[in-house]
C-alpha cells in the first residue's frame, strides 16, 4: 500500500509540472496583416504560385505536400509488412492589395500545441512533493 501511494502521488505531482498551450493559427497569421509583400517573401521565400485577387491585387500561395506513412506489421512466417501513405496538401495564402500590403490570409495549417514547463509551478510542486514524502515516511515508516 505504501508503494502504491508513493507512486501514485509521484505521478500526480510530476505530471502537473507541465502545461499545454494551444496557439491558434489565426493568432499567428493575423500578425501578417499590414505587412508588405516584400516582408512575406523575405520570410517565406518565393511563393509556389501567384494569382490575381480580382481587385487589382494578388494572392501569394505557399503550398507544401506532407506525406505520413503508417506501417502495419503482419506477424506471419514470411514477415510481410504493409504500409499506407497518406498525403495532405498544406497551404498559406496571403492577399496583397494594389499598394503591396497584406490585407487578408487563408490557410489550412493546424493550430500549434506547445508543451511548456512552468518553473514556478515546478518549484511549488517539488516542495509539496518533498513534504508529502516526508509525512508518508513519518506516518507509515514506523509500521
Amino acid at each position: 500500500m505504501k508503494k502504491f501511494l508513493a507512486i501514485t502521488t509521484s505521478i500526480m505531482f510530476l505530471n502537473s509540472c507541465y502545461t499545454y498551450t494551444t496557439i491558434p493559427i489565426s493568432k499567428t497569421m493575423d500578425t501578417w496583416k499590414g505587412a508588405t509583400e516584400h516582408q512575406i517573401i523575405l520570410t517565406f521565400g518565393a511563393p509556389s504560385s501567384t494569382t490575381s485577387d480580382g481587385a487589382g491585387g494578388k494572392i501569394l500561395v505557399y503550398s507544401q505536400e506532407q506525406s505520413i506513412t503508417y506501417y502495419n506489421r503482419l506477424y506471419t512466417n514470411s514477415g510481410i509488412t504493409s504500409s499506407n501513405t497518406y498525403k495532405d496538401n498544406l497551404f498559406m495564402q496571403f492577399f496583397i492589395d494594389s499598394t503591396g500590403i497584406v490585407y487578408n490570409w487563408k490557410t489550412n495549417y493546424p493550430d500549434k500545441v506547445i508543451k511548456k514547463s512552468d518553473t514556478k509551478k515546478t518549484d511549488i510542486v517539488i516542495g509539496s512533493f518533498s513534504a508529502i514524502i516526508l509525512i508518508i515516511v513519518l506516518v507509515f515508516g514506523s509500521q
